[in-house]
């Protein structure tokens, strides 16, 4: 039997994050208090508190969070409430249900989400922002 993913062209694997490490906080979970991490946080679960990851944030359908949230960039396709910072960008899926204030380099809302709150953006160069005398 030929097998049907022979013929596919692969890739080759891109390195992970900055130790390859994933966290998962999953279905029937819940989590309070503060949580930082390096790598990518994936929330399937519920979270309340602070979330602090030095690389991706990813809240997952169904799922719910409410704390203030420092990451390099937040996916969100569940439920979120608090204060949103993302050094990149912040993506909201058709599912999301958002009520925060956002600050991050870029900002997309796919059609169906809801959201509420304010976006502001943050500058390649954040000294940009300083008073010039």
């Amino acid at each position: 039997m030929r097998n049907p993913l022979s013929s596919r062209k692969t890739k080759a694997a891109k390195p992970a994050s900055i130790d390859g490490s994933e966290s998962l906080i999953g279905r029937g979970c819940r989590f309070e208090g503060d949580f930082t991490g390096v790598g990518m946080l994936r929330i399937e679960g519920e979270c309340i508190g602070a979330i602090s990851v030095s690389g991706s944030l990813v809240i997952a359908h169904g799922a719910r969070v409410e704390a203030e949230i420092e990451a390099d960039d937040v996916i969100i396709a569940g439920s979120a409430k608090g204060k949103i910072t993302a050094r990149h960008a912040v993506a909201l899926a058709s599912t999301a249900r958002v009520k925060a204030d956002i600050s991050a380099r870029g900002f997309t809302l796919e059609d169906g989400g809801l959201f509420s709150g304010a976006v502001s953006g943050i500058p390649d160069d954040v000294d940009a922002l300083a008073p010039q005398y």
